[in-house]
């Protein structure tokens, strides 16, 4: 996995090649469950969880926290329930591959929402462009 960015620069001329990502926290069944792997490993959890990484770092802990954040409450019980020794986010190394299609799916999304226009297309429309640029 990777991304890159034309301009990544603090005003002070710092480019720290580094990308904020901040999901909503999913209001569900697993909610209380979701929050408590998550603040175990060092994400305060307020409605959102911001994740910061760059091209060599935190990427397997953003896709470990995306993983959780598009999972559904059912998931997140049975991968808990079939891997009890989780004890954060960071362990969640697969859930599913709808899981892992929709995380890879949120990734784009927000990271090229801009690129690609699609927050001016219907759902369907970019969810076809998503899976043409996977295929």
């Amino acid at each position: 996995y990777g991304f890159a960015l034309e301009v990544n620069e603090e005003q002070n001329g710092y480019c720290s090649d580094e990308v904020s990502f901040i999901f909503p926290l999913p209001r569900d069944s697993a909610a209380e469950l979701r929050a408590g792997l998550l603040g175990t490993a060092g994400y305060k959890c307020s409605g959102t969880v911001l994740v910061k990484a760059t091209h060599v770092r935190n990427v397997p802990e953003l896709f470990s926290v995306l993983r959780l954040m598009v999972a559904d409450g059912h998931e997140v019980l049975q991968t808990m329930k079939a891997y009890p020794d989780i004890r954060d986010v960071h362990a969640i190394k697969t859930i599913s591959l709808r899981n892992e299609c929709l995380a890879l799916y949120t990734l784009w999304r927000h990271a090229c929402a801009k690129c690609t226009s699609s927050e001016i297309l219907d759902e369907p429309s970019v969810v076809a462009a998503f899976c043409r640029c996977v295929e």
